[in-house]
């Protein structure tokens, strides 16, 4: 064995070593985004949290225009954006358990997903989510029903697709402009 491990380490560059190591060790780790600083995604980064996803009080906006997978809790005090001129920025929700998105911060997406099969509210809305482009109800129902928080607000170039008896808003939803529009209700 001994001798197999010396091999290994004079034929192989340090780095590749180093990152197998990090490969292996990731395998094994979950993910939680707490902003620290500014962090904007391009449009080709595909991030996924399988933790809570928290952006905190005080700390700079997390600017998304990419794709933002969540496999947890969604806790916004301070500010999820996307960059006006971006056409690629998704916030996806799709989680197994039921998922709360709750904070006092200002959450904007360009396009947003609901993808939780869970049964009941998949999705507890105790937040407003501002939507500017689509939302896709591909499957789980939003609860938007607190009467203090957590109004779905449609500015006015948004829009719903695949709305149906297993993916809906059970509660509040708000529609900016005078365009035409299915509430997804």
């Amino acid at each position: 064995m001994t001798q197999m491990s010396s091999l290994i380490l004079k034929n192989q560059p340090v780095t590749l070593l180093i990152f197998a190591v990090l490969l292996i060790e990731g395998a094994s780790s979950f993910a939680q985004h707490t902003n620290l600083a500014y962090t904007p995604s391009s449009s080709k980064s595909v991030i996924g949290v399988l933790n809570d996803y928290n952006i905190g009080t005080g700390t700079y906006p997390f600017i998304n225009d990419g794709d933002l997978y969540l496999y947890q809790n969604f806790l916004n005090d301070g500010e999820q954006n996307f960059t006006t001129a971006t056409t690629i920025s998704y916030l996806n929700f799709v989680g197994t358990n039921q998922q709360r998105v709750r904070g006092s911060g200002f959450t904007n997406v360009l396009n947003l997903t609901f993808d939780n099969p869970t049964t009941a509210d998949a999705i507890e809305l105790d937040h407003n989510i501002h939507i500017n482009g689509a939302a896709d109800f591909t499957d789980g129902i939003v609860g938007a029903d607190d009467a203090l928080a957590g109004l779905m607000v449609f500015n006015a170039s948004g829009t719903t697709i695949n709305v149906s008896d297993n993916s809906y808003v059970d509660g509040r939803v708000q529609k900016i402009g005078n365009t035409p529009f299915t509430f997804p209700v």
